[in-house]
């Protein structure tokens, strides 16, 4: 049976990657600090397809594309997703999706707004609405606006997509191996995950294929598996696990998504830079 809708926007946030919490394990903990990782602006091509297929997933096939910008703003970052996908399975369904998520962050982090929508089935609800930290800084709160209206608390530790970002990148360049963080995006319209990450170590450079596309994928980087997961559950196995290519300045040399039953081979295609604001 085909997933009805894959958990893409977070993986490509996990460009937008990983983790948060305990002392004296070599994991970060307390609320999101001002992080040094400098990010390029940039809009980045990739195309999916299938790779290991397992005996439960019942799929035959599997391609796609995947569009990520993140842009800066005079007052934060604005990321966006763009990914169309067809899938077929064995009993002969067909799925086709076209995604459409997009971001804004706060430069501090205290502040993040949301849409989610799946363009190929206008029946189905998206999801909008946004998240601040409040002022005594004890608690994030989130505002749905869609489906419906309502109203979460998650812990001030939280991380948006481009805070996950910069946090890893910086404690993959202080030497750390493993990382745990609660991660939110409001893609999921279910909360916030628990993402554990491990860096491997420093990724190779890159290939002649990937110099040709341009200075952005020749700098330094990190291999790294990451793993989603219910961010109270501490027992199960993830909901999706991630290896990444990872670089430094924020952009995913390549992807391959492991959703338990099938594995995604993701690959960059093409890149291009966006001109920094001038503020």
């Amino acid at each position: 049976m085909l997933r009805n809708r894959m958990p893409m926007t977070r993986l490509a946030t996990a460009m937008g990657v990983l983790s948060a919490a305990f002392v004296g394990q070599g994991f970060l903990a307390g609320p999101p600090q001002a992080a040094a990782a400098d990010l390029a602006s940039h809009r980045a091509y990739y195309r999916f397809s299938l790779g290991e297929i397992r005996s439960t997933s019942g799929l035959l096939d599997m391609s796609g594309a995947l569009a990520i910008s993140l842009e800066k703003t005079c007052d934060g970052w604005i990321m966006s997703h763009r990914m169309s996908m067809n899938s077929r399975a064995s009993g002969g369904q067909e799925v086709k999706q076209e995604i459409r998520f997009a971001t804004w962050e706060a430069e501090d982090g205290k502040s993040y707004r949301f849409a989610y929508r799946d363009a190929a089935r206008p029946g189905m609800p998206g999801f909008k609405g946004e998240a601040r930290h409040l002022a005594d800084g004890t608690e994030i709160e989130v505002r749905y606006t869609a489906p419906t209206e309502k109203r979460v608390m998650f812990d001030a530790d939280t991380r948006f997509p481009v805070g996950l970002l910069r946090s890893v990148i910086d404690k993959a360049r202080s030497g750390e191996r493993q990382l745990e963080m609660k991660y939110f995006d409001g893609s999921a319209g279910t909360g916030a995950f628990r993402v554990v990450t491990f860096i491997h170590g420093e990724a190779e450079p890159a290939t002649k294929d990937a110099e040709d596309l341009g200075a952005l994928v020749g700098g330094p980087g990190w291999r790294m598996r990451m793993g989603y997961y219910p961010v109270a559950d501490r027992s199960g196995a993830p909901l999706y696990e991630a290896d990444i290519v990872q670089l430094a300045n924020g952009v995913a040399r390549s992807m391959e998504l492991d959703y338990g039953d099938y594995t995604l081979a993701v690959e960059l295609d093409s890149i291009e830079e966006i001109p920094e604001p001038e503020c």
